[in-house]
């Protein structure tokens, strides 16, 4: 093996996490969910996007339409998935995966106590963000609770959550967003 084929490894990699990421990264590497959905929400707040929501639990269905949604509201559990903070430096493992047309950068936490166990964010070759999939989990000696949320650039989003509480029954429901544009005449 030569050294020339490393070379251009290392520094194609190093291209990718700092030529594509670098809007949504701060000093800790990690990807910055609260900063990515904060520019989102901002950016949907200056639009007519009105916001379909689906709600299933205990078997029921409800569709609801909010034409002048809040989106920082709404998108707020995207927010919180914030693994970006100061004091989780070097708790999550990142592994960075070449897929057709893109790249995927995963981020796995090492620690137990972590809320957001995974979270994951698909790129296309340009580095725009196409979709951020997270796995959050919490338990005590009270309630455990685990959600997975899902979000798709071309305007939709999924939330799944289970709660368990020590006592009581558990409750789960579906969480279905789709953001979809008006105009004028609606």
């Amino acid at each position: 093996m030569t050294i020339k084929p490393i070379i251009f490894v290392i520094l194609f990699s190093g291209f990718l996490f700092i030529g594509c990421d670098a809007p949504v990264r701060n000093a800790s590497n990690y990807f910055d969910c609260p900063r990515y959905f904060d520019r989102l929400a901002d950016s949907l707040a200056n639009t007519t996007a009105a916001l379909e929501k689906t709600m299933a639990t205990n078997g029921a269905t409800e569709t609801l339409k909010i034409n002048k949604p809040d989106w920082r509201a709404e998108l707020l559990p995207f927010h919180e998935l914030n693994i970006s903070k100061p004091a989780q430096q070097g708790t999550y493992r990142v592994d960075t995966l070449i897929t057709n047309g893109g790249f995927r950068i995963e981020h796995s936490a090492m620690v137990e106590d972590a809320s957001v166990r995974t979270l994951a964010i698909e790129y296309d070759s340009s580095g725009t963000v196409l979709s951020v999939f997270a796995v959050t989990a919490s338990k005590n000696p009270y309630h455990a609770s685990a959600d997975t949320l899902y979000y798709q650039s071309k305007g939709e989003y999924q939330i799944s959550a289970l709660s368990d509480p020590a006592l009581g029954k558990s409750i789960s429901f579906d969480l279905t967003g789709k953001i979809v544009p008006q105009t004028a005449h609606q």
